[in-house]
């Protein structure tokens, strides 16, 4: 699936207004056409991440086969990564999810699939959220969040990942937004304040498709 560069993603003019908006969206020619294109990419590239096209082709070409990675939310990404990396955690906290992906992780690599247990109450300090403890600090090459408790999964995993390894965020735009100057993005709610403000100024590749946005930092410090 192709990115696009554009900042908006605008909605085709389709129903009067006593329509839900929520409906309205969904049901716009733009929305139809990314799906119908997602489609087509989950078709023809059945084990690559769900990601925006231009991230993973970045992150395919930056892997080197080495590294060591996380990632919440297990799927269609999981046994990629585990080709890609040298050796991948992935976190789920479904159990027919999980056994789905084991099973079809490549044989020789150095991949696991665990399931963790959400929480409510306290969700940093959750099994799911603090699978990022089983690793040292600036140990991590690459990290991808993709799954539940996305800005407790975010702060959990910062200090885990090295000097120039990469944090991935699949979605986005749901939770942050390109602001003025470089590397800057601003919270769209205030669980994400505290992310944003760790990666402000760190480089940000920020790729987009009709459906999608996610986000690449290169971590500085």
């Amino acid at each position: 699936m192709d990115s696009h560069t554009s900042v908006l993603h605008p909605d085709g003019k389709l129903a009067p207004s006593s329509v839900p908006g929520k409906v309205r969206r969904a049901l716009s020619p733009y929305r139809i056409i990314g799906r119908v294109r997602q489609w087509q990419y989950a078709l023809s590239s059945r084990f690559r991440p769900n990601l925006a096209g231009g991230a993973v082709k970045t992150i395919d070409r930056v892997l080197n086969g080495s590294e060591v990675g996380i990632e919440w939310g297990a799927g269609r990404s999981t046994p990629w990564l585990a080709e890609k990396l040298g050796t991948l955690l992935s976190v789920e906290h479904d159990p027919l999810w999980q056994s789905w992906v084991n099973r079809r992780l490549p044989g020789d690599a150095d991949a696991r699939c665990v399931l963790r247990k959400l929480g409510n109450e306290r969700p940093a300090r959750c099994d799911y959220v603090q699978a990022a403890d089983e690793f040292e600090d600036a140990s991590l090459d690459f990290c991808l969040i993709d799954g539940r408790m996305r800005a407790e999964c975010g702060l959990a995993v910062l200090p885990k990942v090295r000097h120039g390894g990469l944090i991935v965020l699949d979605d986005a735009q749901r939770y942050l937004e390109l602001a003025d100057g470089p590397g800057r993005v601003e919270a769209r709610s205030e669980e994400w304040h505290g992310f944003a403000r760790r990666v402000r100024g760190w480089p940000c590749l920020w790729e987009r498709s009709m459906l999608r946005d996610t986000a690449i930092w290169v971590k500085l410090v």
